[in-house]
């Protein structure tokens, strides 16, 4: 019937027009953010209709979505609702390509981490205990998988020039911002200073690493690391200059090739200026207390926490007090999230879950110094900054903690997909 097929034809742009227009009207009324997050809801439900796949492609850049749904008690982000189903997205693929071994060994460590863990669960359940084990499983299990996935179907190119384009964009939002505010460290949009320092500095080591990954012309190179950079220093995080100098320091020490000595040396001379710029920041905010005898500055609330955290795992040393106890408001100084990972993991699950905690650690490093190739490199690099920068902020949180995990699974995909790519060309070349 043709007025069938013609309401066909206009269903699509009557759709985005609707959309356009309750955008324009939550602009109109200063709902900012409901108008972008109206605008990826239409950008996701296109991609899906398109191709599944894109969700997969979709949860690289939506690492800086950490804008919170509620849902009911359970604390998601919309970066974590994409991690959930692009999951659910690259699950079935396993059946028809397995995964490497390197991966499985990651995997494996990952499980003995949530096995362990299930332990403190048992002695202290609740739904917040579920909700973040999944959490957890999804951030690292997840994010390796959807990594391997996008490597073998060649879409890890798109999502990490999409992830390209939103990393300048808020680098270079952070750097207006400072620039406004008097070098004040920079929160762009609201975005915490210490979550996008992070995320500047995984993807900076991503691009120094192995640039040649986002297929774009050589000269692009240098700009792109001078605008993280900026974006790097406006933040003024000194857990994201951890990170750069760890991912350096695996930088140099995995480095080969004809030009290996000067990129050594190079990452050398970077590590030692990062390491003094780290020092005298933090002897700079001591004098600072010392000068104006200000005891409540932020060195001096985490020395409160991580105080307290220590005294109560050193009471429940065994299988801790649950998992996120910090939210209950029932621990006193103790409920605020601990900035170190490892006096965070004795708290949570003692001994049994910080041990699960290093296997997975310790598998993920050895999976991925197992690989050759550059990308290997850069998730080794990422995956050990990120483990660094934990020591002194929050390691379990939403886009800052999926980012490393997610390039570590296109580096234990990448070996494989590259034999395929030389057996498939043997056997053109043989007919």
């Amino acid at each position: 019937m043709p007025w069938l097929s013609r309401g066909k034809q206009l269903l699509a742009p009557t759709g985005l027009a609707l959309y356009a227009a309750m955008a324009g009207a939550l602009l109109a009324t200063g709902q900012a953010r409901l108008a972008a997050l109206l605008v990826a809801l239409c950008v996701v439900l296109s991609a899906l209709a398109l191709n599944t796949q894109s969700i997969s492609v979709l949860a690289v850049p939506a690492v800086f979505l950490v804008e919170r749904l509620d849902l009911g008690g359970i604390d998601l982000s919309y970066s974590d609702a994409l991690l959930i189903g692009a999951t659910a997205v690259a699950l079935p693929a396993l059946s028809r390509w397995p995964l490497s071994p390197r991966a499985r060994l990651l995997l494996l460590g990952l499980t003995i981490y949530l096995s362990l863990v299930t332990f403190t669960i048992a002695f202290h359940p609740s739904i917040r205990s579920y909700a973040e084990v999944f959490h957890r499983a999804i951030l690292v299990g997840g994010s390796v998988i959807i990594g391997v996935q996008l490597v073998r179907t060649g879409r890890h190119v798109l999502a990490l020039r999409l992830l390209l384009a939103a990393t300048v964009t808020v680098s270079f939002a952070s750097i207006a911002t400072t620039l406004s505010t008097g070098l004040q460290p920079a929160y762009p949009w609201g975005l915490h200073k210490n979550f996008v320092g992070s995320l500047f500095a995984t993807f900076l080591l991503l691009a120094v690493i192995h640039y040649p990954v986002f297929r774009l012309p050589v000269w692009g190179r240098l700009p792109l690391v001078v605008a993280l950079s900026a974006g790097l220093a406006a933040a003024q995080s000194r857990g994201a200059f951890l990170t750069l100098l760890a991912g350096l320091l695996i930088l140099a020490v995995r480095r080969q090739g004809p030009r290996r000595l000067p990129v050594r040396g190079a990452a050398v001379l970077a590590v030692c200026g990062i390491a003094a710029l780290i020092i005298v920041s933090v002897q700079n905010q001591l004098q600072e207390r010392v000068e104006t005898g200000n005891l409540q500055d932020s060195l001096a609330q985490r020395e409160q926490v991580e105080t307290a955290t220590f005294d109560l795992w050193r009471e429940n040393w065994v299988v801790g007090v649950g998992l996120k106890y910090f939210t209950t408001g029932a621990f006193g100084a103790a409920n605020q999230a601990p900035n170190n990972v490892l006096n965070e993991s004795m708290a949570e699950t003692g001994v049994v879950g910080t041990a699960g905690f290093l296997i997975l650690q310790a598998a993920a490093v050895l999976a991925l110094a197992r690989g050759s190739g550059p990308l290997a490199t850069a998730g080794l690099a990422c995956v050990v900054g990120r483990l660094l920068h934990g020591q002194v902020d929050i390691y379990w949180s939403a886009g800052t903690a999926a980012l490393p995990w997610l390039i570590a699974g296109f580096g234990l995909a990448e070996e494989r997909r590259r034999i395929a790519g030389v057996a498939e060309q043997e056997t053109h070349t043989r007919v």
